[in-house]
């Protein structure tokens, strides 16, 4: 029990600014860290939901809505994702090889493309949610979305090979019981759109092919681009299937 606990502690340590108490970070720690990586997505969605209930209550604007929704995602996990965004896509910028672009990943300082993209992601994201709230229509499949990313974010690093012997990625990749932690990732994906396909049935077929379809395209992105999986692509396919999430969910909501 007290594993378990612990592996609740460094997965929201690690990838959220929740209080949490100490724990040793240690390969026995780490080994279900994973298993509780969505549940920082549940607490997300379960505060936009709380949101978009007190915005529809008193009547919100929803440019304030959308400016809200984006500075709570942000808040809960203290821009660890951002932050792969950034590194990513500073070193696809630099258009070098792949030595060379996993040094710039490791380089602590941010250069103007990533800058430029950042804003763009956090621009089209604040967008995507001024549109759902004003067509109030599949919220679910939305707030679903934020424990489905990590959840796919989770196994790219168990799954993928990893582009470095050390690093986020592969400690946590050797530290995992990757047996147990891949069969409760993959149940819970099962699960998770079992009820979008439930709630909102082509929409959720179109999630979940779509789903497929990008995270098989995130593996030989990786392995071209990169030679493998770092916590900074993982954060960075997190934030990518997010935004996606959001302007299928924009657009369905006009269109379907």
């Amino acid at each position: 029990m007290k594993n378990i606990t612990n592996a609740i502690v460094v997965a929201f340590s690690m990838y959220s600014k929740i209080p949490m108490p100490r724990a040793e970070w240690s390969e026995k720690n780490m080994r279900y860290a994973f298993v509780f990586f969505p549940f920082v997505g549940a607490i997300i969605s379960v505060m936009l939901f709380g949101l978009f209930y007190i915005g529809d209550f008193y009547r919100f604007h929803p440019v304030f809505f959308g400016v809200m929704c984006v500075s709570v995602n942000v808040a809960v996990t203290g821009g660890i994702h951002i932050d792969g965004f950034c590194d990513v896509t500073d070193a696809l910028s630099s258009r070098q090889g792949k030595e060379e672009k996993l040094r710039i990943m490791k380089d602590p300082n941010v250069g103007a493309f990533a800058v430029i993209y950042t804003g763009l992601l956090l621009l089209v994201q604040f967008g995507a949610y001024v549109q759902v709230f004003a067509a109030h229509r599949y919220l679910g499949a939305l707030l679903l979305g934020f424990v489905v990313s990590r959840a796919m974010s989770g196994l790219s690093i168990l799954l993928f090979p990893c582009a470095k012997s050390s690093g986020l990625a592969a400690t946590f990749a050797n530290g995992a019981n990757k047996t147990i932690v891949k069969a409760v990732l993959v149940c819970m994906l099962i699960v998770l759109f079992a009820a979008i396909i439930v709630m909102y049935h082509l929409f959720g077929v179109i999630l979940f092919l779509f789903a497929i379809m990008m995270f098989s395209w995130f593996y030989f992105f990786t392995k071209r681009e990169f030679g493998g999986i770092t916590g900074d692509l993982a954060g960075c396919f997190l934030n990518l299937f997010e935004t996606a999430i959001l302007i299928l969910t924009a657009v369905a909501g006009v269109v379907a």
